[in-house]
């Protein structure tokens, strides 16, 4: 269950699909460095974004930040991340956009991988497993979550920049007091 949406780069620059005639068709290697540019465009806007935003973020809400940019980072980072963020709700919660958070959160935890895409395992020959020490049939099926789970996390990384961009272009622009989650104004604005 990969969390980045590099794994679909990938698998568009793997040898296996090299020998392929969908590698031509669909130009995988072009459609793969266009996958990673804008996932590390997002990735550098957000970063600038909260170097030009942090005084109108509260510490917790930029720790929810660093941690959907780290969930983006790469494949190495791993499926298991995800589940820091059942811990981010409550932050989740005093954002502005919380609605949005949780509908995408909702389609990330949902057992999505029940619907199968593609399944090859009649294709994969026994392979050698060293804890059994025996031959075993590996089932290779491609479910909807592999597919969904990292755009969907990109998605949330977007939804993230946009209301980090729109609160600090609205504090700039309109000198307004800074308010909480609750809409009331914070501490020191009182």
């Amino acid at each position: 269950m990969p969390s980045s949406i590099s794994s679909f780069s990938y698998v568009l620059r793997s040898d296996a699909l090299k020998v392929s005639p969908t590698f031509y068709i669909l130009n995988a290697a072009t459609l793969a460095t266009i996958i990673e540019v804008i996932k590390w465009f997002i990735i550098v806007s957000m970063l600038l974004a909260l170097m030009y935003a942090h005084k109108h973020l509260s510490d917790n809400q930029i720790i929810v930040v660093l941690v959907v940019i780290i969930t983006n980072l790469g494949i190495w980072v791993g499926g298991y991340s995800l589940i820091f963020y059942i811990a981010l709700i409550p932050i989740f919660q005093t954002m502005k956009l919380r609605s949005i958070y949780y509908g995408i959160l909702l389609l990330i935890f949902m057992p999505l991988d029940f619907f199968t895409l593609i399944d090859r395992s009649e294709f994969i020959v026994a392979q050698y497993s060293y804890l059994s020490d025996s031959l075993v049939q590996v089932e290779w099926k491609l479910g909807a979550g592999s597919i969904s789970k990292p755009a969907l996390n990109l998605l949330l990384l977007t939804v993230l920049l946009c209301e980090v961009v729109f609160k600090s272009g609205h504090r700039e622009n309109a000198h307004l007091p800074l308010l909480n989650g609750a809409g009331n104004r914070t501490q020191g604005e009182q």
